[in-house]
């Protein structure tokens, strides 16, 4: 009730925040497929691909990029990413604590059928309503 989760998702709350749920998720979602799409944010997103490594083809997609006139990091449009057809899921770290790097906006994956969409929103919680 607290957090307004509709009723047809899961929230984990586990010791070690997402840092300890990165070989989990891989792991867990994997199912007979070898391979997992990280949008890359920064630091945290790329922890986690590397922790998935280990178990799969795990593919760092660029999320971000540098503003051509100001040189700010911003996100990239979901509709950008270079997602492979034959992941398993797609994993998003929602806020990038050491970059500053945070999507603000939750992507919209048009084949969520087919592979879910993974978040780390461990530094977002209670901050802003997710959809």
């Amino acid at each position: 009730e607290l957090l307004d989760v509709p009723s047809n998702y899961e929230v984990l709350l586990m010791q070690g925040g997402a840092h300890g749920q990165f070989a989990a998720v891989a792991l867990n979602l994997l199912g007979e497929k070898r391979k997992a799409d990280y949008i890359d944010g920064g630091f945290w997103s790329q922890r986690a691909c590397t922790e998935a490594g280990k178990f799969c083809e795990a593919k760092l997609v660029p999320g971000v990029r540098r503003n051509a006139e100001t040189g700010d990091l911003e996100a990239i449009p979901p509709a950008e990413w270079q997602l492979s057809a034959d992941a398993a899921f797609v994993h998003i770290c929602a806020n990038e604590t050491i970059t500053g790097m945070e999507f603000v906006e939750d992507p919209a994956l048009t084949d969520t059928a087919a592979r879910p969409l993974v978040a780390d929103f461990t530094s977002t919680l209670l901050s802003r309503p997710v959809d």
